[in-house]
């Protein structure tokens, strides 16, 4: 198992979000104390609900030694794995870490998704950047500058990396190892699906884990 970078305990985000999630559970779904619900998945069990495939396309998914994995060994336009979890407000959580041997390439989350033509995207990649993006009606428009370099030593290359999107009204705060690094307000969509989110532009091997997926649903 990977070893993850910061914090053992996922951070709160927002005063009143519950902390504490049902430990083991694959995508459980409980109350949390304020009246919200948490979706928790530690992708321990392989029968919980993501999709699989291999050598489709030149992409490998799946589970792998309690993590969900990707490999893609071609070049790869941004692809989604859909949870199957929508939501309005709260926030959507992942460990990601690029797994060796791999190159750099894109890799992350998405929010707010009406369908693979229409979401929101929050990318890292092994080179200390991210990226900020809205893909609507099929065409890619900037939030941040793609390949925004992150804070000196926030992204870590040695392990996993904390990633969270936070969602409130019209307003998308991200997080990179429970430091804000960009905000997107006004957003086209109040309500979507979240997800995760990889690519590949090269013609090398390009591969990523990721573990404890987490969304808070407010509303």
């Amino acid at each position: 198992m990977i070893e993850r970078s910061g914090s053992a305990v996922r951070r709160v985000l927002v005063a009143g979000f519950a902390a504490a999630v049902a430990a083991g559970a694959a995508l459980a779904q409980q109350p949390a104390p304020n009246g919200s619900r948490i979706v928790f998945d530690d992708f321990s069990d392989p029968n919980s609900g993501w999709t699989q495939h291999a050598a489709n396309g030149g992409i490998t998914v799946g589970y792998q030694d309690g993590t969900y994995q990707v490999v893609m060994t071609t070049p790869t336009p941004l692809q989604l794995i859909w949870s199957g979890t929508r939501f309005a407000d709260g926030a959507v959580s992942v460990d990601v870490a690029d797994l060796a041997p791999s190159v750099t390439h894109p890799q992350g989350l998405f929010v707010r998704g009406q369908d693979p033509l229409n979401y929101y995207g929050f990318l890292v990649q092994s080179d200390g950047t991210f990226t900020a993006f809205r893909w609507e009606s099929g065409t890619y428009y900037s939030e941040s500058q793609a390949n925004t370099p992150l804070p000196a030593g926030l992204y870590s290359s040695e392990g996993m990396n904390a990633l969270d999107v936070m969602a409130q009204g019209q307003t998308l705060r991200f997080f990179v190892n429970f430091v804000e690094v960009f905000e997107v307000r006004n957003t086209k969509w109040i309500d979507g699906e979240a997800g995760l989110l990889f690519g590949n532009l090269t013609l090398d091997r390009a591969a990523t884990v990721y573990d404890n997926f987490r969304v808070e649903i407010v509303r």
